[in-house]
């Protein structure tokens, strides 16, 4: 049985998301004078997201095992 065609980039709509939520939280952050809360939230972002591309990485991949044949 054939899988599914797999797209391992982000779809435009969360790459457009995660910028413009970057980019409140650090006009918020310079509003406030909090630079350290910008640089604090941008790499937890950072890391959440490649964390959780690497989890879809091998939900893909397991799933290729599985409909091997």
């Amino acid at each position: 049985m054939p899988s599914a065609t797999v797209h391992p980039e982000f779809p435009t709509a969360v790459s457009a998301a995660l910028v413009v939520g970057l980019l409140v939280i650090l006009a918020y952050a310079l509003l406030t004078g909090q630079v350290f809360l910008w640089l604090f939230v941008a790499g937890t972002v950072g890391i959440s997201a490649f964390v959780l591309f690497l989890f879809y990485r091998l939900v893909v991949a397991v799933e290729e095992i599985a409909y091997e044949p």
